[in-house]
């Protein structure tokens, strides 16, 4: 095993090496290059500063690159546009360490040393730290097979026994990259035989097992396998040698296929060098499709009057952090059709400029076989990775090693009048020389390559720094957070859950539970004591990592405990009362009239707001606040308790009721009424209201995620309908983003994930409140499926002090910090992905400027899919505008009346209309088959307003959610019919949502579902969704 003192000894060689050695090394000669690579890409110089070492102590993510250049550039410049300063360098496996792992008492954890490392700005440092960092993820290209055995420190550093996230290993590269097993996975898929029979090789091999080789043996079959018949309809085959090293078409040989002592002379000559494990493959030749000269193409076009030429694919395919594949990249590399295409001898150009050589000019034609070479690739990469789950950690060579990104070459020939991709062979080691060079010649590409391959480095390290975590939640809530227990736990964090309830549903579901009777909030600060006793009484030795809350009335007690143990990223209870009291809100941030720099004075973002006890306070109140305006409780939630007044008579009746009706916790559980029952008169803002779900972290914002709510019914201000993302222009997003952020910290929120209430008025943004806490109902659900980003993770990970990384754009965020606006304006579709060079938001697979949905699931898709060679396959039909995109009407119409309604509640005034789909796959994919965007809608349930209990039952709507019709999230365990139902007190049941690929047909959508169900009318829902249109 390594240790810390032999890293230490080696780190001082190599800092002799790369100060004042003139001896060549390897790691000298690396650092001298990528100084002259950066140099040629107008980047600064790296700044040595090894004589200063970094005595930070960081708790983030380090991904760790063990590597040459050629495959380190593209991932750590990239990386560190996605993840400043969390994507290091190793240029020698002597900069990094093995120790005891801290969790697993039987592996090993890496740390490092020493590190290139660069910041948000793009400086570049060669870095040593006092405190070496953790590794959280780590990719090995320091290995024989990747450096052609030049070097292998990297072999022993990643050997067998970590418990770091690793991509691939040793023993997943050679598996990888067995053409003969790729080979055989081609032939085996019954996907693969829909529509063209022969369209994968035909194959046999030869695999050396032995020095003392039986030529006649070898003679006989090969000699078999060319005289057979089985290839009767090709006139060359391909002899390739398989392995470790053999890639980059080394030994690759083609021949007639009447050629039989030329082929078995290749064969042999192969033998005779390979390794033992080794092989040789002799398969059907496929010759790219011949060029479709036309017109006017010019000297531009490939000509069938010069030498034969064809072109190899490569496409790049990455693993998602929802283990699904992804193909990131397609380049194309032409040379002579017999002769092997390698690394050198042509340049990478895109599919798109390639089939315009080639005469393909058609741009559906082009966008036809860019999806037919995304079904072959994605398909054969989700074969492996299905594989691989069925492999020991042995096997797999390492505990966190997996299959993350692999190369995969085709050719695109031609077989009965199509143009159909035949996979060649898979690289898993050193597939991105070609994307590099590719994205250095075209810059709007860079990082295109390897950008899903960061976002699953990125996923796996925040899993990784929070599994054994332990976090005190305080407050388990009610049925709405009902999946946050299990889901902690899946990320391996130990929560230790303290409620009033000692039979709470929740008690089975976590590590610890406490029970403390504290639904009385004006004794918190008891509450605090008897808590953090009982935490060192029953838990001795343990000192949680984290401290926080997801039920909006234990926010100052979460605070509390915070600061009882000392955990510096819990909000101060001082912070948490200044949110938690509307009045204090309103105060604090009114009082903040100083200009800043860079932002207005708080006090434009507040409101005035008068304190209301009694009758008399309410004669001042309207004083000071000028009626129409809104009452609501001082400590409440869920707008219950929250009325327009529109003069004082009905003001004096809305205190009155409110006195009468609600005077403890016990009135209404879970409202606010445990800290006081005081109200507070503010004026009625007169705007748009929206939602921004914030992260930040010591002060910066990390992400922002912005949604749109409908008109509330007056005089009541619950919520009625809500879309995502918002439909608001980019410079209005930023606008709320900005001021959302800097009232959580006017409030002194510095660190965590805080739900905002906005108001954009036409003098700007306005706040209604701050819940300084986790956005509860839909909020986090919609916003996974959109961005593909956990609030639950992040809240855990602000609260251990661990800062949280977003793989994908938020709304509003920076630029020049590698953000972009959700807003759909912003995406460019260039050549069939998405692209987005300025860093991460909102994605499901991958990262766009906007919510996209990609299509990751192929387990049911062909590997291979033809393209008519002088047009489109029969199955590529153009998808209109106003086409079903997968389930169609009548199939909804019959999940309703088979499954939930059992009679005829679907009449002719409520029929769904004919243009509107339905999908029953959460994937859903454009007419290109690339990326569709994605708007969810819904609307809040009421069991007071809607067909709870008639057409609409939870029953039902749980089925057409099950069947990918709606989207359902249910808030409480069933509809009550009470007294309160459609008073200012009724909370919602729960939310109905659909899903659509645009504004509009998620509108038309939502309407024909809600007027199906009986649930709204046509004009009802008119006056809720108005606001919800497209302002671009």
């Amino acid at each position: 095993m390594m240790t810390a003192q032999s890293a230490t000894r080696d780190n001082l060689t190599i800092q002799a090496c790369l100060g004042q050695c003139t001896d060549p090394c390897p790691v000298q000669e690396q650092f001298r290059l990528f100084q002259t690579v950066f140099n040629q890409l107008k980047l600064p110089p790296i700044v040595d500063r090894r004589e200063h070492p970094r005595s930070d102590a960081h708790r983030g993510i380090t991904i760790v690159v063990l590597a040459e250049l050629e495959e380190a550039l593209n991932v750590f410049l990239e990386g560190n546009r996605q993840c400043p300063g969390g994507v290091l360098l190793a240029m020698s496996a002597g900069w990094m360490s093995r120790r005891p792992s801290p969790d697993h008492p039987d592996l090993d954890t890496l740390y490092i040393h020493q590190a290139m490392t660069a910041d948000r700005g793009g400086q570049t440092y060669l870095d040593v730290f006092r405190n070496p960092r953790r590794v959280s993820y780590l990719v090995n290209h320091l290995t024989g097979f990747t450096t052609e055995f030049r070097r292998t420190e990297g072999e022993e550093l990643a050997a067998f026994g970590l418990d770091t996230p690793t991509s691939s290993s040793l023993l997943l590269n050679r598996r990888a990259d067995d053409k003969l097993l790729t080979t055989s996975m081609c032939a085996r898929d019954h996907n693969l035989h829909q529509h063209y029979p022969n369209n994968y090789p035909t194959v046999t091999a030869v695999k050396l097992t032995s020095r003392d080789l039986d030529i006649r043996h070898v003679e006989a079959k090969v000699r078999e396998f060319l005289t057979s018949g089985m290839l009767a309809d090709y006139e060359k085959v391909v002899v390739k040698p398989f392995g470790p090293a053999w890639n980059s078409c080394k030994g690759v040989s083609f021949h007639d296929t009447n050629d039989i002592t030329g082929v078995l002379q290749s064969v042999l000559d192969l033998l005779t060098v390979i390794n033992l494990g080794d092989g040789v493959l002799v398969q059907s030749y496929h010759a790219t499709f011949k060029p479709m000269i036309k017109p006017g193409l010019g000297r531009h076009a490939i000509s069938t009057d010069n030498v034969s030429l064809g072109f190899r694919v490569r496409a790049i395919v990455a693993r998602t952090p929802q283990n699904t594949a992804r193909m990131t990249q397609v380049v194309c590399a032409v040379n002579e059709d017999s002769k092997p295409i390698g690394r050198v001898n042509t340049a990478p150009a895109s599919l798109e400029l390639t089939l315009q050589q080639w005469g393909v000019t058609d741009v559906r034609q082009q966008r036809s076989i860019r999806r037919s070479l995304r079904h072959s690739s994605e398909r054969l990469m989700t074969e492996l990775m299905q594989q691989e789950r069925g492999l020991t950690s042995q096997e797999r060579g390492g505990h966190g090693s997996q299959t993350e990104l692999v190369g995969i070459d085709l050719i695109l020939t031609e077989i009965k009048g199509d143009i159909v991709p035949v996979v060649i062979e898979v690289n898993a080691h050193d597939c991105l020389y070609h994307a590099t060079v590719f994205e250095t010649m075209q810059p709007h590409r860079q990082g295109q390559a390897t950008r899903t391959f960061l976002h699953t480095m990125i996923d796996r390290s925040q899993t990784f720094l929070m599994a054994g975590k332990t976090v005190v939640v305080i407050g388990a809530g009610g049925y709405s957070k009902r999946n946050i227990w299990k889901d902690a736990d899946q990320y391996g964090v130990k929560v230790i859950l303290v409620d009033s309830n000692p039979d709470h549903p929740a008690k089975s579901e976590v590590h610890t539970f406490l029970y403390v009777n504290m639904v009385d909030h004006t004794q918190d600060k008891q509450h605090a004591k008897t808590i953090l006793g009982l935490l060192a009484a029953q838990l001795p030795g343990v000192q949680p990592d984290g401290c926080l809350t997801f039920w909006e009335d234990c926010v100052p007690l979460a605070a509390l405990v915070g600061e009882g143990l000392n955990l510096t990223h819990s909000p101060s209870f001082r912070a948490a009362m200044n949110a938690k009291s509307k009045v204090l809100t309103q105060s604090v941030l009114w009082a903040q009239t100083s200009e800043s720099p860079n932002d207005l004075p708080l006090a434009a973002y507040a409101s005035p707001s008068v304190k209301v006890n009694d009758m008399n306070d309410l004669e001042e109140a309207v004083k000071m606040v000028p009626l129409p305006a809104v009452l609501k409780l001082e400590f409440g939630s869920s707008a219950v308790g929250v009325k327009h007044v529109h003069n004082f008579q009905e003001a004096v009746e809305h205190v009155k009721h409110l006195q009468d009706t609600l005077r403890s916790e016990a009135d209404r559980p879970g409202v606010g009424l445990g800290h006081g029952y005081s109200l507070l008169l503010m004026p009625c803002l007169l705007g748009t209201e929206h939602d921004v779900d914030v992260v930040l972290f010591e002060g910066q914002l990390v992400a922002a995620f912005l949604s749109d709510n409908g008109p509330t019914r007056l005089p009541l201000c619950a919520e009625t309908a809500a879309v995502m993302p918002s439909v608001l222009r980019n410079e209005h997003q930023r606008q709320l983003v900005s001021a959302a952020a800097s009232c959580c910290r006017g409030l002194g929120l510095s660190t965590g994930v805080f739900n905002v209430e906005m108001m954009l008025t036409a003098r700007g943004p306005k706040l209604i409140e701050v819940n300084a806490r986790m956005g509860g109902y839909y909020l986090r659900d919609w916003i996974r499926q959109l961005y593909n980003a956990d609030l639950l993770l992040f809240a855990l990970m602000c609260a251990c002090g661990v800062r949280p990384v977003l793989t994908g754009y938020c709304s509003g965020l920076d630029d020049e910090n590698g953000f972009s606006s959700s807003s759909f304006d912003d995406v460019t579709e260039d050549d069939g992905t998405l692209e987005d060079a300025k860093g991460p938001i909102s994605v499901i697979d991958d990262v766009s400027s906007s919510p996209v949905i990609m299509n990751g699931d192929v387990s049911k898709q062909g590997m291979y899919r033809g393209v008519r060679a002088n047009g489109l396959h029969a199955d590529d039909k153009d998808v209109s505008e106003n086409s079903n995109d997968i389930t169609s009407i009548k199939t909804f119409k019959n999940v309703i009346q088979k499954n939930c309604l059992r009679k005829n509640y679907i009449n002719s005034e409520n029929s769904i209309d004919n243009h509107v789909s339905f999908s029953n796959d959460r994937n859903v994919t454009s007419s290109d088959g690339d990326v569709t965007k994605v708007h969810l809608m819904g609307i809040m349930l009421y069991p007071s307003r809607h067909a709870l209990t008639t057409t609409a039952t939870p029953q039902c709507l749980k089925q057409l959610h099950e069947t990918g019709q709606i989207i359902f999230t249910q808030f409480e365990t069933e509809v009550v019919d009470s007294a309160e139902n459609g008073s200012p007190f009724e909370e919602p049941f729960g939310n109905l949502a659909v899903r659509a690929t645009s504004l509009q047909k998620s509108r038309a959508k939502l309407v024909s579902v809600c007027t199906s169900l009986g649930l709204e009318t046509k004009e009802s829902l008119r006056e809720i969704l108005q606001d919800f249109v497209s302002l671009t």
